[in-house]
């Protein structure tokens, strides 16, 4: 029988058993009877979105949703856009003028950026996905986003 608390496909590090070896990533999915565990990478994209082209963006990663989400390998993704300018409306809020003048505007505060958080299988199943991709990054993202952005492979720095 299945334990009462069971796990999806994309349940979260804390909701593990305490008998998984925390210093290695898991993501638990049941089958019949037993647990399957899978190592799984983190493939994380940071961007820039231009000044108003916030929608643009965000419809891109919309429409690869469905090729994404159909991809072997595939375990989850979490594409997140920051609200420009709410961190420092909160904080001007709550700090003196003499605070606020120790901490001077970046440039880009204006631009929204974008966290797209990719969880796969493996590497190989990242590539497959992305080289057989038939959307021009080119034509559909490049023009609405700046030219600095990150895309990196990550682990658990508290739980390396």
């Amino acid at each position: 029988p299945r334990p009462a608390n069971r796990f999806s496909a994309h349940s979260q590090r804390a909701a593990h058993p305490a008998w998984l070896d925390h210093s290695v990533d898991y993501d638990v999915a049941y089958k019949a009877n037993y647990i399957r565990v899978i190592t799984m990478e983190h493939f994380i994209v940071t961007m820039l979105a231009k000044s108003g082209e916030e929608a643009k963006v965000a419809s891109y990663y919309q429409r690869i949703g469905k090729d994404i989400e159909a991809a072997e390998g595939f375990l989850g993704r979490t594409v997140m856009c920051s609200v420009p300018g709410s961190m420092a409306e909160d904080v001007n809020k709550r700090i003196t003028a003499e605070q606020r003048a120790e901490h001077p505007p970046h440039d880009d505060e204006q631009s929204a950026q974008f966290i797209i958080h990719e969880r796969w299988e493996s590497k190989e199943a990242r590539w497959a996905f992305s080289s057989n991709l038939n959307i021009d990054r080119k034509a559909e993202l490049f023009p609405y986003i700046l030219s600095a952005h990150t895309h990196e492979y990550y682990v658990d720095a508290l739980n390396p």
